[in-house]
């Protein structure tokens, strides 16, 4: 048998956030070539006067966009009062229909996904762990 014909590239689970009932992420187990790729994505060439070579500069705010576009696929049960927790939130700015004393959902989106991977380190570090533990993603569905 061929590893390479029965390697899965990439695969998404849901995974319960902890200490936040009902808050579950839809995380994305990428390949080390996978992350490769979004690294060239994000790398271009500049050419260094002083050694008159050309040299890989990688655009570190490009890379982390598209690493977490690549690995947060969604989310179900995030709640107002989570976030609360998360992030220093001004709550007269959420209409009093979305927030509902905290109880309201706050919807997934890509900007918000990556609002909150780069502003709170909590969410941020759980990601990288889930992510750099295999077994997240081994375990038979």
């Amino acid at each position: 048998m061929d590893l390479a014909s029965i390697m899965v590239k990439s695969k998404t689970i849901d995974m319960e956030y902890p200490g936040y009932s009902g808050l579950t992420v839809k995380v994305a187990y990428l390949t080390r070539d996978e992350l490769v790729n979004l690294r060239k994505k994000a790398t271009t060439q500049k050419f260094n006067k002083k050694t008159r070579q050309p040299e890989d500069e990688v655009d570190s705010e490009l890379f982390q966009d598209l690493y977490i576009k690549a690995v947060i696929k969604g989310w179900e049960g995030f709640k107002y009062k989570h976030l609360l927790k998360m992030l220093p939130i001004d709550v007269s700015k959420i209409p009093a229909t979305e927030y509902l004393n905290g109880e309201g959902l706050f919807k997934y989106d890509q900007d918000n996904a990556t609002i909150l991977m780069k502003n709170c380190s909590d969410f941020d570090n759980w990601i990288t762990s889930q992510l750099d533990d295999v077994e997240n993603f081994t375990k038979s569905s």
